[in-house]
């Protein structure tokens, strides 16, 4: 039954992208982003009460909840520094990490199969983006640009990530640290579900998460300060987001412009809430399958499993945006798919 889970959580995260995607013309992404984290809190922490706000670790718990939100900052600030979809492709090998410490830890068998599986869900998920990372990448060297910009977040907030990346550590670190704490994460909430009911779990996460991100956006905005940049910490668009734990990532106002309309402010409004709160639903919900696999299945296999959620967003943007897929995006969701039935098959 677990499989099950998984895909649903995927199909809510990935049809999330979609919608999301598709109202980024009227709703700025922090918009999103706001919003998805209100809604995480609204439903969690209620349900977190009724569920006896009880764990058994409570050391563990605290250790998760600020490793994600540390692995989410650290997410942000590779996206900010690098090329996005070369800092998303290396943040979504997360599961690599998960996988070896299931095994390691956990002392999760692996099958043959099961590798096949695992390594056909990773590989797809990474093929999802990666030519279009290297483009970015080869694209912003010929034209002697920083890496900022990549990220279309104007000119002052390009010198800024400029300078910044010119005296710091280099994009790849803050990504190879997102998925190393993103990976550990998962390991931590397997192994505190027994104990912790997952909305006590969620609602810890959202309650780190603005407190971080707060101490986050103070220092970035002094540091953007200092470089003369913009006030504001650069950020990539939310429709390409790094993990399924991003739903409940606050981040101030991004420099990213929002197509204006010609609709009365009130409709605008009512359009624009409309969109973020349908996100927010789809990703908060996502999260309830999520949880049902992570604690019913084995770790090694519903992580890579539920980390497939990118495919899913290909496979909604062609059928409702109407949007083509390149060769190597449709060898994705080929191999993607194959795998997650080799991984049905096998329970």
């Amino acid at each position: 039954m677990w499989p099950l889970y998984a895909l649903g959580s995927a199909l809510l995260w990935g049809m999330g992208q979609v919608v999301e995607k598709r109202g980024l013309d009227r709703v700025a992404p922090s918009t999103f982003l706001y919003v998805r984290a209100l809604t995480d809190i609204a439903v969690w922490a209620p349900l977190a009460v009724v569920a006896g706000f009880r764990t058994g670790l409570p050391w563990l718990v605290l250790a998760a909840a600020v490793c994600q939100a540390l692995g989410n900052v650290a997410g942000i600030e590779g996206l900010r520094r690098g090329p996005a979809s070369l800092a998303g492709v290396v943040g979504s090998a997360y599961p690599v990490v998960t996988v070896i410490l299931a095994v390691v830890v956990l002392r999760e068998p692996m099958r043959p199969l099961e590798a096949l599986a695992i390594a056909g869900l990773i590989g797809g998920t990474l093929l999802t983006s990666s030519g279009d990372g290297l483009r970015l990448a080869r694209t912003a060297a010929a034209a002697g640009t920083a890496p900022g910009a990549t990220l279309g977040v104007g000119p002052r907030a390009t010198r800024g990530a400029a300078l910044t990346a010119a005296r710091a550590l280099p994009w790849q670190a803050f990504s190879v640290v997102a998925l190393v704490l993103w990976g550990t994460v998962e390991l931590m909430s397997k192994v505190c579900l027994p104990t912790t009911p997952f909305q006590v779990l969620l609602s810890a996460y959202a309650a780190s998460q603005l407190v971080v991100t707060a101490v986050y956006g103070a220092w970035a905005r002094r540091l953007a300060a200092r470089a003369g940049a913009a006030t504001s910490p650069a950020v990539a668009p939310a429709a390409d987001p790094i993990t399924p734990a991003t739903a409940a990532l606050v981040i101030p106002a991004t420099a990213t412009p929002v197509t204006p309309s010609r609709r009365p402010a009130a409709r605008r409004l009512l359009t624009s809430l409309g969109f973020a709160l349908a996100v927010g639903v789809m990703y908060t919900g996502g999260y309830w399958p999520y949880y049902l696999a992570l604690s019913s299945g084995p770790l090694r296999l519903a992580s890579p499993l539920m980390a497939g959620y990118p495919v899913m967003t290909l496979i909604g943007a062609r059928l409702f945006l109407r949007e083509r897929l390149a060769p190597r995006q449709i060898a994705a969701v080929g191999l993607v798919l194959a795998s997650s039935a080799l991984v049905a098959a096998m329970q």
